[in-house]
């Protein structure tokens, strides 16, 4: 660069800046400043609304009816309005939003109305595994979801004989061994049934006669209620019982027949309850009395 050249660079950055140019770099200034400050504070003062569930997860059995949780509405900073909720489940799984008296479908949203409100979400699940289900809450085209793990237990049953001949009127025994699948464990009510004449196999599994003694592998008896266990409201032939995560428990069922009971054939099922839910009945031996 010459002499001159660099002379005339000099000169053009020499010259002073408009006072236009001056007062937009003071305003831009100014105005992002603002922002950086009160921006979030303002961002954080409006009116909104959260969803939260009570569960972080759910563990369940394997059911058609489900388990039921509650999900919470809650307003923050004021919030008052409409909130339309929606349950999702993933694929295999049911959900329903209960709002009020009758559940809802999942697709079918529930309208709360004020700053705050709760609703119950059902899972269920007829097949075995991990799922989630999302609560959202929409209003105003704002939107506030969460998403909680619902994992889906169930039993193993098998019995030692599986297949019994017993003369009407006499006693026969079987050994049932229960195992829990998908990580089930801890406290469970251990049901035996049959479907013997006069016994419907789904209901009031416990009412069965003919199975009126049942005994754990510990020598505890099945034969009645223990006091203190908190039972459900049934009349179950058996007892509230721990069952190990990874472990089983083994039965020892004795089978009592009746004289009129002379010509049939019926199943041994067996079922667990845990947490105000009843699992699905399995057949675990079959009987023929002579």
């Amino acid at each position: 660069m010459t002499g001159w050249s660099r002379l005339g660079v000099f000169r053009r950055l020499s010259r002073p800046v408009p006072l236009w140019v001056v007062l937009v770099g003071i305003l831009t200034t100014a105005s992002v400043a603002t922002a950086i400050t009160l921006g979030p504070r303002l961002f954080n003062n409006r009116p909104d609304f959260q969803v939260q569930s009570e569960l972080s997860s759910v563990q369940t059995l394997r059911h058609l009816t489900g388990y039921s949780f509650r999900v919470f509405v809650r307003s923050l900073n004021g919030f008052s309005g409409v909130v339309s909720m929606t349950a999702t489940p993933s694929s295999n799984l049911n959900a329903w939003i209960w709002g009020g008296i009758m559940p809802q479908p999942p697709t079918l949203p529930i309208v709360l109305l004020g700053t705050n409100d709760t609703l119950r979400v059902d899972v269920s699940s007829s097949i075995i595994g991990n799922y989630t289900v999302t609560v959202t809450g929409s209003s105003n085209g704002v939107s506030h979801s969460t998403t909680i793990p619902v994992v889906i237990q169930d039993f193993a049953a098998s019995a030692s004989p599986s297949s019994v001949t017993v003369v009407a009127g006499q006693n026969v025994s079987s050994t049932i061994k229960i195992s829990g699948v998908n990580g089930l464990g801890g406290p469970i009510y251990l049901i035996a049934g049959s479907t013997a004449p006069g016994h419907n196999p789904n209901v009031n599994f416990g009412y069965g006669v003919q199975l009126s003694n049942v005994s754990f592998s510990n020598s505890t008896d099945c034969s009645a209620r223990l006091t203190g266990q908190n039972p459900p409201p049934y009349t179950y032939n058996c007892v509230y019982k721990l069952l190990p995560i990874g472990g089983s428990l083994t039965a020892n069922v004795t089978i009592n027949t009746s004289t009129q009971d002379a010509g049939t054939t019926w199943t041994v099922t067996m079922n667990v309850e845990q947490n105000s839910v009843q699992g699905l009945p399995q057949t675990v031996a079959n009987v023929t009395v002579n």
